[in-house]
């Protein structure tokens, strides 16, 4: 697999297609349950099943894993969005957003989130940022 913006973003575009949201309530009965949209979910998930899914697929082609993360965010107050989980994926040095309600990869500056917490499966394990200015803090 060649590691730029394409692959990361055929990844992006393909789970989005082939996925239709559905909230855990509706799906599972339980309001929050975490599963992989494509091998769990049935082609129905809430965000954080499309990030699952994402996620593994970059790790399982290659991907290195100090360059694939998962976000913590909350919609800003004009979005109606509340909290919500997002993938990301470091390409030439940038970080790109890998966002359920976007078709293609998106940079985390444009969106209208509040940025919590990030994740990488790094070799150092999961690294959380703060805040969206990414001061990490190792959780092993």
């Amino acid at each position: 697999m060649i590691y730029d913006f394409a692959a990361a973003d055929a990844v992006q575009r393909y789970v989005n297609t082939h996925v239709r949201y559905m909230p855990d309530i509706q799906k599972y009965g339980k309001p929050e349950w975490w599963a992989n949209a494509i091998k769990d979910g049935g082609g129905f998930a809430d965000c954080e099943d499309y990030v699952i899914a994402k996620v593994e697929m970059l790790l399982e082609a290659g991907w290195p894993r100090d360059q694939v993360g998962f976000w913590i965010c909350y919609g800003r107050f004009d979005t109606g969005i509340g909290g919500h989980a997002v993938g990301s994926v470091i390409v030439d040095g940038r970080e790109w957003i890998a966002d359920n309600n976007y078709p293609g990869l998106e940079r985390y500056a444009d969106l209208p989130y509040q940025w919590v917490k990030r994740w990488d499966f790094g070799k150092r394990g999961f690294e959380v940022a703060q805040s969206w200015k990414d001061h990490p803090v190792i959780m092993t």
